[in-house]
């Protein structure tokens, strides 16, 4: 899944894909004259090669992924069904699979992104660590990696992870004269229009389940609460003025505490 703002971006690689591996491209917002490539891959049990079934990576077009992307030097997320077992990332024991895929990590200076080693493989009694997600040293930090363990219809569990694309640049903070009246003003009217938006999310309790959707809803209505409290909070005029009382004339008492002050 590609977030919205690159989902006009995205180019599929033919030449990268077939039945087993699917490849795609978005542009790279750090380096703007690449891209970071995203290829989920599906390494069978036995992979057939001219000479027969053999249990060998190096038989896969995932390679010809791998080298494209260090040539180029491009970043690349690699997500793939490994069918490789090893106690690297949290198998009880290893298979000739494992250690074929542990080289094809050394070779190729990948990192393994899996922070959870819980099994993402379960069918009948059997369950075990098979889906890696493998990242070249130009690909985007992963953050997040999340095994949503119970959710998916499959047999494989669903992974969920974000790509650290935010590009930051340090900009000098903008200093704010705010005035005490304005900011008093602002925390005033604030809770009333957060009341008048009605918040779907208001008291969640531990046994309902909140969409995504509410959760968005809400936070832009809490957005607009904000940026239209302090628009009226900085425009709003003080209804009355107070204004010092001056008599034109001095009282007699007045005059005589005067001229007691200006000759003691």
């Amino acid at each position: 899944m590609i977030s919205k703002p690159f989902a006009n971006q995205v180019t599929f690689h033919e030449d990268l894909s077939d039945r087993d591996n699917c490849t795609i491209s978005i542009p790279d917002p750090r380096k703007p004259d690449k891209r970071i490539y995203y290829c989920s891959s599906y390494l069978p049990d036995t992979l057939k090669s001219p000479d027969g079934p053999q249990h060998k990576i190096s038989d896969s077009l995932l390679i010809k992924v791998l080298k494209k992307a260090e040539k180029q030097k491009w970043g690349l997320n690699i997500h793939t069904d490994s069918n490789a077992h090893s106690t690297a990332w949290g198998n009880p024991t290893d298979n000739p699979r494992g250690r074929d895929m542990e080289r094809l990590i050394s070779d190729y200076n990948l990192t393994i992104e899996n922070t959870d080693l819980s099994p993402t493989f379960h069918k009948g009694g059997n369950k075990s660590t098979i889906d890696l997600t493998l990242t070249n040293e130009f690909a985007p930090k992963i953050l997040n990696w999340t095994i949503l363990k119970g959710t998916s219809l499959s047999d494989h569990e669903l992974i969920t992870m974000d790509s650290d694309l935010i590009v930051t640049e340090f900009t000098q903070p903008i200093k704010l004269n705010i005035p005490r009246t304005t900011s008093r003003r602002f925390t005033n009217i604030l809770p009333q229009k957060i009341k008048d938006k009605k918040l779907k999310i208001d008291k969640p309790s531990e046994n309902v389940v909140i969409k995504q959707s509410q959760i968005d809803d809400d936070a832009r209505k809490l957005t607009d609460c904000i940026l239209e409290s302090w628009l009226e909070a900085r425009n709003k005029k003080p209804s009355t003025q107070c204004k010092r009382k001056r008599n034109k004339e001095w009282s007699k008492e007045a005059k005589k505490i005067r001229n007691n002050i200006i000759y003691i």
